[in-house]
């Protein structure tokens, strides 16, 4: 087994797991990061796979023995016997990033309690879950740059990460109700006579709309806060940073046009506006560097997309990795349309 080996098998499995976040990756990050990057997103998907998928008895000793492998392959500078190529990967990127031990089992920790975790009281609650399972995940993906460690970043990262948490709650408030998980704060439901049993039973309450409209202004708001990030964060990442910004706007106005139906089923995500997101992040990445006559080698290899056609086959910026076929369509996927707004304007 060979590093390059490993790296590959994350690629192959991003691709097929994470694909918009994968093109993300490929277009956006100077490519010296670009392994590394998906490397810990690799392992982030696997960890958070094993709390959310598989027979629910056996998720907590699957998830003891995955931690136990990470913290020992951290601990031998290395993978142990028989471990999977990808894991190689990560922990290599652990060591040539100089990311911090006392970081990954961060991670670790919090997506433990996430394995038993099934709902908030408060905002307070809410707070403190991003705190600690989500922000030591984002943090762990940023901090493959050596400039994206900092206080004033993290502070700044902190209003993404809410944000994004936010969005991802609408996003899978449907399939958590089904899990038996409730995020929304049981105190603000009680406020509009809603207990989570009505929710689990299947009941839609007309009076649990402004709850879901407040949770998307919130989110909403997270994301213009977010924007500060372009300002602080190191120069190579601020095109990636802008990308994840725009593509999480145009997926909670999908969510925001679902309405109600959000507690029923999951709203199709914007893959075509998605795609065209990254691509219009990926062309101002190059008009942007373009001009630089200081530029180093990475930033020079953009150069060949000075004279772009004007329709990009995006086939041909990335490498060639096999994906087998995927339904987007299913039980729990709906398409959106204007049916019950959560926001009647975007004003």
């Amino acid at each position: 087994m060979t590093l390059s080996s490993g790296y590959a098998a994350v690629s192959q499995r991003m691709v097929v797991r994470e694909p918009v976040g994968y093109l993300i990756v490929r277009l956006l990050m100077p490519r010296m990061l670009q392994r590394h990057a998906l490397a810990v997103a690799w392992f982030v998907c696997a960890t958070d796979d094993i709390v959310d998928n598989g027979p629910r008895e056996r998720r907590p000793a699957r998830f003891t023995a995955w931690d136990r492998q990470v913290r020992a392959g951290l601990a031998l500078d290395g993978p142990v016997a028989g471990a999977k190529p990808e894991l190689a990967a990560f922990l290599h990127t652990v060591r040539e990033c100089r990311l911090t031990d006392t970081l990954v089992h961060e991670c670790l920790d919090g997506l433990r309690d996430d394995l038993h975790f099934t709902g908030v009281r408060s905002e307070q609650d809410f707070q403190a879950y991003v705190d600690r399972v989500t922000m030591p995940l984002l943090q762990l993906i940023m901090a493959v740059h050596p400039q994206a460690r900092g206080p004033e970043f993290t502070t700044a990262l902190r209003h993404l990460g809410e944000a994004c948490q936010r969005i991802d709650i609408l996003d899978d408030l449907a399939s958590d109700l089904r899990a038996g998980r409730l995020f929304l704060p049981a105190d603000e439901l009680a406020g509009i006579g809603v207990t989570p049993e009505d929710l689990f039973a299947g009941r839609v309450p007309a009076q649990l709309h402004p709850v879901l409209a407040e949770w998307a202004r919130r989110a909403r708001e997270g994301l213009v806060t977010a924007r500060c990030l372009l300002t602080v964060a190191p120069r190579e990442l601020r095109p990636l940073i802008d990308v994840i910004v725009r593509g999480h706007e145009a997926r909670l106005a999908g969510l925001e046009r679902a309405g109600l139906r959000l507690v029923r089923r999951r709203v199709l995500p914007p893959i075509l506006p998605a795609l065209r997101i990254v691509t219009q992040g990926m062309m101002r990445r190059v008009a942007g560097r373009v001009d630089d006559r200081s530029m180093t080698d990475e930033e020079q290899s953009a150069e060949k997309f000075r004279h772009l056609p004007e329709r990009i086959q995006i086939s041909d910026m990335v490498e060639t990795v096999a994906v087998p076929p995927v339904s987007v369509h299913g039980p729990d996927v709906e398409t959106v349309d204007n049916v019950g707004p959560l926001r009647v304007s975007h004003t």
